[in-house]
């Protein structure tokens, strides 16, 4: 194999391995090729990605940790243990479970700030804005609202050092719950990075 490519034979066929297991359990429960097809495809791309940076880390010792989650559990895990901040987006109608937006609101609590990207199609909501009011009432809550396309997937940050992915499925709310759990400082630096860009690209702060 190319040496510039960064990862090895067996590296690579892991990956497509389990981005095509992906495809396969998403097509079967949601019987939508598309909703399969872009599973595997940010399960391929985010695999790459983070096997990437491991390998060309200087140091082997950085921790890295990849958990993959079908319900909130792991992300209220990791909430609760935040205590830095939170960067988070919202681009579908379906809300996260009670505990999970009680674990964040807690970190409110606790004065750990929270930032939220929505898109505009979502901030529309009855229902989400609805939910996000429990939060806009904390002085350490920052929203935005996204104009044009969002991602086709969502994620959140948490003490730069945790990111949490959920993949593309909308036709089925539980399915939102899973999601691609990370854990390395350079990969959580990278969708800092793109959240960044997200939010240059909100026209105003949402009340």
């Amino acid at each position: 194999m190319n040496n510039r490519f960064p990862l090895s034979l067996s590296d690579t066929l892991g990956v497509l391995g389990i981005a095509g297991i992906a495809y396969t359990v998403v097509k079967d429960i949601s019987n939508s090729v598309a909703a399969a097809v872009g599973a595997a495809v940010v399960v391929t791309f985010f695999g790459v990605l983070g096997w990437a940076i491991y390998r060309a880390s200087p140091r082997r010792h950085e921790r890295y940790k990849l958990v993959v989650s079908h319900d909130s559990g792991h992300a209220i895990e990791l909430l609760h243990a935040t205590e830095e901040s939170i960067l988070v987006t919202h681009f579908t109608c379906d809300l996260p479970s009670k505990e999970y937006s009680a674990a964040m609101l807690s970190r409110l609590d606790h004065g750990v700030p929270v930032t939220r990207i929505v898109s505009s199609e979502v901030a529309g909501d009855d229902s989400v804005k609805t939910w996000l009011d429990e939060f806009r009432k904390y002085p350490r809550y920052k929203e935005c609202v996204l104009s044009g396309e969002s991602p086709p997937f969502e994620f959140t940050v948490m003490d730069e050092r945790w990111v949490i992915l959920y993949l593309p499925i909308k036709n089925d709310p539980r399915l939102l719950n899973t999601a691609l759990i990370f854990e390395n400082e350079k990969l959580a630096g990278s969708f800092y990075t793109m959240f960044e860009g997200l939010r240059h690209r909100c026209p105003a702060q949402a009340a």
